[in-house]
């Protein structure tokens, strides 16, 4: 289940840690003010501290960006050191599913660790665009649904362990 603020219009979504939010958060936030884009952090099992630091963030963002942040309550404690790096790394995929499940707006994700250096535009759909798309990728094994999500097909050889 997430909680938090659900964003409403298009922005840049990044996913962290506690200790990735530190580290990144505001550098992240302040490229997303000067460059003028919106901003959503996720944070991964957000601790009463985490939530008062995203609350201080937020202050820095007041009357210039649409700044929100979410968390979810997540077990972690059965996973190997190598599985909670790739849930690390996977999960502002699976946030940006669950806040586009939640009615949010258009979502554009990124690294927690980078910086915004021009300001992001919402994609637009361009209709030769698609249907290029289409004709490469279902020729190679994709789809493209009417959402214009991909799910690709993997073709492989099976080869023998013997």
């Amino acid at each position: 289940m997430i909680i938090g603020e659900i964003p409403q219009e298009f922005c840049c979504l990044a996913s962290a840690d506690s200790i990735y939010l530190r580290d990144h958060g505001p550098a992240l936030l302040s490229s997303a003010i000067e460059a003028g884009n919106n901003l959503h952090l996720h944070v991964i099992n957000a601790s009463e501290e985490d939530w008062l630091f995203l609350h201080e963030l937020s202050l820095h963002a007041l009357d210039k960006i649409k700044f929100t942040y979410t968390s979810e309550d997540t077990d972690l404690s059965n996973l190997t050191k190598d599985q909670k790096r790739v849930y690390y790394s996977c999960n502002r995929f699976i946030a940006a599913g669950q806040l586009l499940l939640n009615n949010a707006g258009p979502l554009m994700i990124i690294d927690i660790d980078c910086l915004i250096m021009n300001k992001i535009e919402q994609p637009i759909e361009d209709v030769e665009t698609i249907r290029s798309m289409i004709k490469k990728y279902d020729s190679a094994g994709g789809q493209l649904y009417e959402d214009n999500c991909f799910v690709f097909k993997h073709h492989y050889t099976k080869v023998d362990d013997d």
